[in-house]
């Protein structure tokens, strides 16, 4: 009587999929795919440059967890957030990727100033480049959370960009959106900031290949069990 040769599970066969394309990704997107600040014990070395206070709360973010708060103290300053010490280097795997965060008008203020989103990028010997693809009248004063995603790529930032990734020493997200006359100074929450990769081409598709193979393979099988 022949002996029958276990069957492969349909999960079985994911996970050894799933192990074979974390193989296969380089070494540095293994260690690290993204760079993500969800603030929800505190500000995770965050800082506030120009004229602005700069509190962690600790719910009610755009995830339900722990978010930042801005607040204008000058009317004639703008203000940012700038990247945690340390937190920079070599930043080529996320050249074509992203740079996205959740933003909510807490104020309720008229979003009147246009450079606020902008990105700037800084690199240790002095170079830098900037990016706004968000346009005025962002975040709107409806006391909802918004999401803005600013692409990584040299369309938005110009030529140049990959050697200023491949050195990153600072960062800094423009978060001034109203122009204050007098004391009416905007508050503004930040959460989720994240830099994000894209995914390697080729083991995209060998996932995408693995998942087909394994469900034509248990396809066949079930047609075979009935």
């Amino acid at each position: 009587m022949k002996k029958r040769r276990p069957t492969t599970t349909l999960a079985q066969g994911l996970l050894a999929l799933s192990s074979l394309w974390a193989c296969s990704l380089p070494a540095h997107a293994a260690v690290a795919i993204d760079e993500h600040w969800t603030f929800d014990d505190d500000a995770q070395g965050w800082t506030v440059a120009g004229s602005a206070a700069l509190a962690h709360q600790s719910d009610g973010g755009a995830g339900h967890g722990g978010y930042l708060l801005l607040t204008d103290t000058n009317g004639s300053d703008e203000f940012s957030l700038e990247l945690p010490a340390g937190a920079g280097g070599d930043w080529s795997r996320f050249v074509g990727g992203s740079f996205s965060f959740d933003a909510r008008n807490v104020s309720g203020h008229v979003p009147d100033w246009g450079a606020f989103g902008a990105v700037q990028i800084r690199t240790a010997g002095g170079g830098s480049l900037t990016a706004d693809l968000i346009p005025l009248g962002q975040p709107p004063a409806d006391g909802q959370w918004h999401r803005y995603t600013i692409k990584l790529d040299e369309a938005s930032f110009g030529g140049g960009l990959r050697s200023v990734l491949a050195d990153v020493q600072g960062l800094s997200l423009m978060t001034e959106f109203h122009q204050t006359f007098g004391s009416d100074f905007e508050s503004l929450a930040i959460d989720n900031i994240r830099v994000s990769a894209v995914p390697e081409p080729a083991a995209t598709a060998l996932w995408g290949l693995g998942l087909f193979a394994l469900a034509a393979r248990w396809r066949r099988r079930r047609r075979t069990r009935c």
